[in-house]
């Protein structure tokens, strides 16, 4: 399980536990490469030796494979997962990688990557963006090398990096600049609001302030269309539920329709399938995950009786909740709907100078777990 807040529209912050990550379109991470994760990986220092951060000693120098940590890469369009790239010199070895930290232990088994093995540390809450991460790189029950590291480290070895490091122009690595700022300073907010290591804001390291957008103009929202429906049926929206990815809530009420249409997908069969959640007479599913670079995008929900009596509908965005609360008297509430709009401004303009990068339209679609 993932433990993620859900920020309500009576401003409540409420813990929500749930799974199923949205899905990601994985594709080879090489050093300095910049893939599916939108942003180029930082190499380790590796002479032969296990030399470089955040690489460790190993634990034998008998019998024990030669293993030394190789990249880091992160996702941060779609979702907030480390990549971690390791080389193994003895090539019957197929190892894999513990991960510790932020409360929990993850195996990650290693996939072939060239050359290299890579793993994945996914499910990072955005207030767990300072966290360390423990790794340790195993032969089954051997460990071969340990380190630790973590996402604002991983942004700040990007930082320290050059454009010509990075296979990037100025502009590029300017745009890179401003989206690892403001995705920091969406750490910092969200740790602030759910009041979880406040003394280590993700926000702390000194280039942050100079770099993060200062916009704070309200986001352009096209019109919203709403069909109200029955006075049995009818669809609230008013919740994004924040993990390791963004999700819209939608709280449901039918007790005519017999089906339930996203956005032209009818998802009435895997909604009931998995047993959404039924409370105080609706049904909630959560819509997700939403990429950064989609929070303004505008989604429709519909209610259905039939193949094709459409009665009831609303149109939704992350924007939409975000423009309602970016003037809250809730202080902490407001901050992180600021953030996240600068986080979606900013992830979007990266994306539009990255050559390359290939966005998937695959959504996750489930209800509340």
């Amino acid at each position: 399980m993932l433990i993620g807040f859900c920020m309500e529209s009576e401003e409540v912050r409420t813990l929500t536990l749930y799974g199923r990550a949205a899905a990601v379109l994985l594709v080879v991470l090489m050093a300095f490469l910049i893939a599916i994760t939108g942003v180029p990986a930082a190499a380790f220092a590796d002479d032969g030796d296990t030399g470089g951060d955040p690489v460790g000693e190993s634990t034998d120098d008998t019998d024990i494979a030669t293993a030394a940590f190789s990249y880091a890469a992160v996702s941060v369009f779609s979702d907030l997962t480390l990549y971690i790239g390791a080389r193994v010199d003895d090539p019957l070895t197929v190892p894999s990688m513990r991960f510790t930290g932020s409360g929990r232990t993850v195996i990650s088994a290693g996939t072939r990557d060239g050359d290299l093995w890579r793993f994945e540390y996914a499910g990072i809450c955005p207030q767990c963006m300072s966290d360390t991460v423990g790794m340790e790189l195993l032969d089954g029950d051997e460990v071969l090398v340990s380190g630790e590291y973590s996402l604002s480290q991983y942004f700040d070895d990007i930082y320290h990096s050059t454009a010509d490091e990075l296979d990037l122009n100025d502009e590029q690595f300017a745009a890179l600049c401003t989206l690892m700022a403001d995705i920091l300073e969406y750490g910092a907010a969200a740790q602030e609001y759910t009041q979880y290591r406040t003394s280590d804001p993700a926000n702390s390291l000194p280039w942050t302030a100079s770099e993060k957008t200062s916009l704070q103009l309200l986001p352009e929202l096209p019109p919203l269309g709403t069909l109200p429906g029955l006075e049995t049926d009818y669809i609230k929206s008013a919740t994004l539920v924040l993990s390791n990815s963004v999700r819209i809530r939608f709280r449901v009420y039918a007790k005519y329709a017999d089906r339930l249409i996203i956005s032209g997908k009818d998802v009435t069969e895997a909604i009931l399938l998995d047993e959404c959640t039924y409370d105080g007479g609706a049904y909630l599913v959560d819509f997700g995950g939403i990429y950064a670079t989609d929070f303004d995008t505008v989604w429709e929900v519909s209610l259905a009786k039939g193949m094709t009596d459409v009665f009831c509908w609303r149109e939704y965005s992350v924007n939409s909740y975000i423009a309602s609360k970016f003037h809250s008297s809730n202080e902490k509430l407001s901050r992180i709907v600021r953030a996240m709009y600068h986080y979606g401004v900013s992830a979007d303009m990266y994306r539009t100078m990255s050559d390359g990068y290939m966005l998937t339209d695959e959504h996750d679609w489930g209800p509340v777990s």
